[in-house]
Formats: structure tokens, C-alpha cells, sequence
């Protein structure tokens, strides 16, 4: 496992400390582990997939003139 050095501001050291307490970690350590944990877990859920490529794909495809449904909110209604 890498050493990493990290310089915390009081209020870095104090929500660290909230985490110890809460339960998640054991030390200082482990805390820093979880927290980056959480931001990673909570970054990779804010990334946008990027549909792009798709949209030259779709333009592409004949309009389907035998629609189901009238409207998006007939679909889902």
C-alpha cells in the first residue's frame, strides 16, 4: 500500500473525527480511507454518460410513422 501525506483543515480534521465516531473507521487512517471511498463512490455516480456517439446513429434510422403511442406521456401513463 502507498504512503500518502495529506494536510486537513480544522474542519477537515473535525468531519474526519465525526466519522470516527459515527462508527465508519477505527483511526484517522481508515478514515481518510473511507472518506475517499465515499467521494470516489459519490463521483462516479454524478458522471454523466455521454450519448453523442449515438445521436449521428439515430438520426440516421428511418422515423417510425406505426408509433404505439401517440405522445411520452402516453407511454408512460
Amino acid at each position: 500500500m502507498k504512503q500518502l501525506n495529506v494536510n486537513l483543515s480544522e474542519e477537515d480534521e473535525a468531519n474526519l473525527d465525526a466519522l470516527i465516531k459515527a462508527g465508519k473507521a477505527h483511526t484517522r487512517s481508515a478514515a481518510v480511507r473511507e472518506a475517499l471511498r465515499i467521494a470516489v463512490r459519490i463521483c462516479h455516480r454524478e458522471q454523466q454518460p455521454d450519448y453523442h456517439a449515438l445521436a449521428g446513429i439515430l438520426k440516421s434510422l428511418p422515423d417510425n410513422k406505426a408509433r404505439r403511442f401517440k405522445s411520452d406521456r402516453d407511454l408512460w401513463e
